[in-house]
């Protein structure tokens, strides 16, 4: 008699003898020394009630929706959410397409933060948007900050030096456009700096931080070809 083929002990799905863990429900399987036989395990079929091993065995149907340590099955097929930017991506996709994040990284150890006061964090966000995620490990999103926080503060301090005496005239709006950004910019950081540090979800993902930088700055082109326009026309 041949050895019974090695089933998933949580769902009753066949599995390889080398596999850690279950392809159709996710669950890690018990190791089996090499040349024991797999463990029979009983399923239980479409009514609920369990088979015994050797019979005839209906496997369960699984439900529409089931989420397992950030991967997700559902009707179109089987996806997983990015842990760092929370794209869906199908099973398929290996990395990220939005941020380069591998599937690898949804079995990995999640890292202890650092302990920062949210007082801290807060400071330091005020202080320069991005330090205090910086200060709390997240060094992508404290990168971002810092580079839209430096291109918007330093473009108003261009705009002033530029007409300084002379008033800003057609460039107003424009210079309002980066006003509001900065404000806001440092008031998001420094709110949600606060919140990672009280063990809170921020407000602002990296995935939403990504596309409002992308807006901001095809509205500020489109603004300032507005605004150049009419001097361009005037000469």
């Amino acid at each position: 008699m041949s050895d019974p083929e090695p089933r998933c002990p949580s769902c009753g799905a066949l599995v390889s003898a080398e596999a850690e863990w279950c392809g159709q429900c996710y669950e890690p399987l018990p190791r089996v020394r090499e040349g024991s036989p797999a463990p029979a395990v009983s399923t239980p079929d479409v009514n609920g009630r369990q088979t015994a091993p050797g019979s005839s065995i209906t496997e369960r149907p699984v439900p529409a929706t089931v989420q397992v340590a950030g991967i997700e099955r559902t009707d179109e097929g089987t996806v997983w959410t990015c842990p760092s930017c929370q794209q869906r991506n199908h099973i398929d996709v290996g990395t990220c397409p939005v941020c380069g994040t591998s599937f690898a990284r949804l079995f990995q150890e999640p890292e202890m933060a650092p302990d920062v006061q949210p007082s801290t964090a807060l400071a330091l966000s005020l202080l320069l948007p991005g330090l205090g995620h910086w200060k709390l490990g997240r060094s992508g999103d404290a990168l971002a900050r810092i580079v839209l926080s430096v291109w918007s503060f330093g473009t108003l301090l261009l705009l002033s030096l530029a007409r300084a005496g002379s008033g800003l005239g057609s460039l107003s709006s424009l210079y309002l456009l980066f006003v509001v950004a900065t404000l806001a910019l440092w008031l998001e950081s420094a709110i949600d700096a606060h919140r990672i540090a009280s063990e809170q979800r921020p407000f602002v993902s990296a995935r939403m931080l990504m596309w409002a930088s992308a807006g901001f700055v095809v509205v500020s082109a489109i603004v300032a070809t507005l605004t150049a326009l009419p001097a361009a026309r005037g000469r």
